[in-house]
């Protein structure tokens, strides 16, 4: 199985919990306290800290600090995601495609690497990215809506229940970022209310072959 380049791939989040695109750098601190002592990589602090300005839409600060765990680590797959959605926000497409670029090349080079793993090889990811250019608005149609993406992933995985059979489950999201836009604003020829795009939502579902 070879993973595709889709212009955003940061649906494959799953694929972080590999061994192999999990590395860090050696080098520690440590942070005391009455349960122990935590050992976090300086790599993973700057993600803890990009998190948090991200979380506060301070997207300019949070894009340099994952550019800093990066260059402490280039093999850490989430500082790649999570850097690709900040600059989504910023609207950095370019930036946005290189680091989904980015996810796919390590997440196909771990599959290389690990041609007996079983629970990665028996996964299937999917990912499709929709994207509108906005409908016509406006009294006579002389206007139109602005752009708007969405982005859905799903993971499927086959279960051998024995006698009863394969059965393979899947879990889909749509519009993984829970992007909020109107695909009619109510104006327009023949329109008469605003309709909007669904907001982000989890389906689980089971087929069995007969």
């Amino acid at each position: 199985m070879r993973l595709s380049i889709f212009p955003i791939a940061l649906l494959l989040v799953v694929v972080s919990s590999s061994p192999i695109l999990a590395q860090s750098t050696t080098q520690t601190f440590v942070v005391g306290g009455s349960g122990g002592n935590i050992q976090i990589s300086p790599d993973q602090t700057l993600l803890f800290q990009a998190a948090n300005a991200f979380t506060q839409g301070k997207y300019k600060e949070a894009n340099e600090l994952y550019g800093q765990a990066i260059a402490l680590n280039g093999n850490n797959i989430d500082a790649y995601l999570q850097r690709a959605a900040v600059r989504r926000e910023l609207h950095d497409t370019g930036g946005m495609q290189s680091d989904a670029e980015k996810v796919i090349d390590m997440a196909n080079e771990a599959l290389e690497q690990s041609p007996k793993n079983p629970t990665l090889l028996d996964v299937k990811y999917s990912a499709d990215l929709l994207y509108g250019s906005g409908l016509r608005s406006g009294d006579d149609n002389t206007s139109h809506l602005p752009f708007y993406t969405q982005v859905n992933t799903s993971i499927s995985h086959n279960f051998d229940l024995g006698t009863a059979g394969p059965v393979d489950a899947t879990l889909s999201v749509i519009n993984l970022f829970d992007r909020d836009y109107e695909i009619r604003d109510g104006s327009g020829i023949g329109v008469f209310q605003p309709q909007y795009g669904p907001r982000r939502a989890f389906f689980v579902s089971l087929s069995k072959a007969f």
